[in-house]
């Protein structure tokens, strides 16, 4: 499939009271609009999560007020300008379709329709996956879009919400299932999307893609070859896109990936907002130094047609976009380090709580990573670990069968590993579950989060200051003290109301003999859930002991910088050929709770990267310009010029390094 860079995602869902639906619309202006947008692929909803079809059907609802063909001839006039088609459906949201046939809603314990994202003022009905009369009406609804000449579809808001309709109910006491535990439930909805993904699969043509969205990439492999990682960095934060880019990446290459943003102040919904071209400047280099495509979320007005002041911004992005992908369309994330991800199971008794927790983690130690100039991926049990020298067990990852005999091979193969929190547990948390950490005794799991720890390896002169943990972790001690990096402090007291007394001011008392951090050749265990307790508080000092590590277990990175700001991010794409190094030094000023970007960050002259490798020469891309390098030491290192842009340095002969400073 060709690798689709420059995409639009096109939200078009649609109420029922406008008058003028499609009464503006011109499919002959709307393609041509994208083509001077240097636009690929432009996703549109065939029906949207109101429960209404753009294009005359037989199974589903019509928009009341749509009058012609919307699908057929936008398709139709994109093909003449080479941009290709993905028909949009709602799996979860079909509200006029669920308001017309409760019986195939999702239920909630006590026998109550489903509803939708109530607290931002878009409430929907939501479908059972289970239901035979709405897996029927899908099915159809999908054969139906599949006789037009389509390029994929994309399939949206799978969401493993569990349900109790009646045939859920019967069925799941039929296999025995506990129909009061919401773990069982959910799995059993899980399962469901799962198959019902599989029927889907079997009715679509070989030939075209799909997109199955908020499924976990590890239970897609098979069924779809395309991925859009859909995040709005206004409305979600900026750092789940490196952590959700670095998961994908294992699974499904970078060309079959793009980066979804919008170009809304707020979030879908926002037909008003705009956040500004820098802004989506900065996410295009987000997706640039991640290695992957990108794609621009809008709406279209529904009795007009595609603004046209709003396009030229987009093809200007677009453009920019376009002066690198002959050199990073072929280029491959290199990363040194492999951030470990549990296996997704909707199996626990607070499945969401728990997956925001491990989220919240890795996203943290993407974040460190990030800060520190060190290339990653995410990884399950399921990939390969041999290709990484450092793997990271950020706070709760569960240590199964299947990863334990992973990590086995990887350290006996000379692998190192930095485990944090539980992680490095067996699964009844009373012992490390591997040999690998016998240079440690595990006592029990402390639930306090006033804990504090000293450690040489900290900031400037505070070598006997005592750091606190800010989160709950183990009592663990190294059995010898060469293998002791930071030594565990007792609080005076945790922080409790006795009646008398609230203790919030919490002092440390003196060292109790365990350790917080303890570290041998191979493995570094941390006791407490530092990424957790980062992601909350982003500690500096927290960070340090991760530094700490990584110095020691990797002291020949794909990346050194001794001088870069933290706020900055390098990163390393290459080819067999060449090699990219990425640099990007905007980032967003946090105004109240929402991250905004209005200006390019200006990078001093004279800061200096150094790329693993010894190399011939060096040019600023796009225009080739001869940037001054030197080499030894096994690296290569560029001085860095003043500039307010994105730029790319590019290395000729094996390497070419790229620089993109927003």
């Amino acid at each position: 499939m060709t690798r689709l860079n420059r995409t639009i995602h096109l939200d078009f869902h649609t109420m029922p009271d406008i008058p003028d639906m499609g009464e503006g619309f011109d499919a002959e202006v709307f393609a041509q609009t994208l083509a001077d947008a240097h636009v690929q692929s432009v996703n549109m909803l065939a029906t949207c999560a109101e429960g209404f079809a753009y294009y005359p059907t037989k199974v589903g609802i019509m928009h009341p007020h749509l009058k012609f063909d919307m699908i057929g001839s936008m398709l139709e006039a994109c093909h003449k300008k080479g941009i290709k088609f993905v028909a949009y459906v709602n799996w979860t949201f079909m509200h006029e379709i669920a308001r017309k046939h409760p019986e195939w809603c999702r239920m909630d314990e006590n026998g109550a329709v489903r509803i939708g994202p109530v607290r931002n003022g878009n409430p929907l009905r939501t479908m059972c996956y289970n239901s035979d009369g709405y897996k029927e009406y899908l099915k159809g609804i999908v054969k139906e879009i599949c006789e037009y000449d389509i390029d994929g579809i994309y399939f949206d808001c799978i969401y493993p919400r569990p349900c109790w309709c009646n045939k859920c109910t019967e069925d799941m006491l039929a296999a025995g299932l506990d129909i009061n535990s919401t773990a069982d439930v959910t799995e059993f909805t899980y399962n469901n999307i799962l198959k019902l993904m599989k029927e889907i699969r079997e009715i679509v043509p070989k030939h075209l893609n799909i997109v199955y969205s908020a499924v976990a990439a590890e239970h897609k492999q098979g069924l779809q070859y395309r991925v859009e990682l859909e995040h709005l960095p206004t409305c979600w934060g900026y750092e789940q896109v490196p952590y959700h880019a670095a998961n994908n990446r294992t699974w499904y290459g970078e060309e079959n990936i793009v980066y979804m943003t919008g170009r809304f102040q707020k979030c879908w919904g926002d037909h008003g907002g705009f956040k500004g071209k820098v802004s989506l400047q900065n996410d295009m280099y987000d997706a640039l130094w991640n290695g992957i495509g990108f794609c621009v979320g809008d709406h279209m007005h529904p009795g007009k047609n595609l603004d046209k002041g709003m396009y030229k911004i987009f093809g200007e992005v677009f453009e920019e976009f376009m002066q690198y992908e002959k050199w990073t369309d072929d280029a491959k994330y290199v990363a040194d380090i492999a951030v470990v991800k549990n296996l997704y199971t909707a199996h626990h008794d607070n499945i969401a709580v728990r997956y925001t927790d491990e989220m919240n983690a890795g996203t943290a130690a993407g974040r460190i990573l990030n800060q520190l100039n060190y290339n990653y991926n995410v990884v399950t049990e399921m990939n390969d670990f041999s290709k990484y020298k450092v793997v990271i067990l950020p706070d709760l990852i569960t240590m199964t069968d299947g990863l334990k005999a992973k990590l086995e091979e990887y350290i006996a193969g000379g692998g190192k590993v930095i485990s944090t929190g539980e992680s490095g547990l067996n699964q009844e948390h009373t012992a490390f579950a591997l040999d690998a950490w016998d240079f440690i005794e595990f006592e029990k799991v402390d639930t306090t989060e006033t804990a504090f720890y000293k450690t040489e390896h900290t900031q400037d002169e505070l070598d006997d200051f005592a750091w606190s943990t800010y989160h709950s972790g183990l009592f663990m001690k190294a059995k010898d003290k060469k293998h002791e990096i930071a030594a565990h402090v007792n609080p005076y007291f945790d922080r409790v109301w006795n009646g008398l007394h609230g203790y919030y001011y919490v002092p440390p008392a003196k060292e109790s003999g365990y350790s917080v951090m303890a570290m041998n050749d191979n493995v570094c265990q941390i006791s407490f859930k530092l990424f957790s307790a980062y992601g909350k508080f982003f500690a500096p000092f927290h960070q340090n002991l991760i530094k700490c590590a990584l110095e020691r277990f990797l002291p020949d990175p794909v990346i050194k910088s001794d001088n870069m700001p933290s706020t900055s991010r390098l990163s390393v794409t290459a080819t067999e050929d060449y090699a990219l190094l990425h640099v990007k030094t905007t980032f967003p000023e946090h105004r109240g709770n929402i991250g905004i970007i209005e200006e390019h960050v200006e990078l001093p002259a004279g800061h200096s990267v150094s790329v693993k490798g010894e190399y011939k020469s060096a040019v600023l891309l796009p225009a080739k310009t001869p940037v001054e390098f030197k080499v030894e030491n096994g690296y290569t290192t560029v001085i860095l010029r003043k500039s307010t842009d994105m730029q790319c340095l590019n290395w000729i002969n094996n390497v070419k390094i790229t620089r993109f400073d927003g």
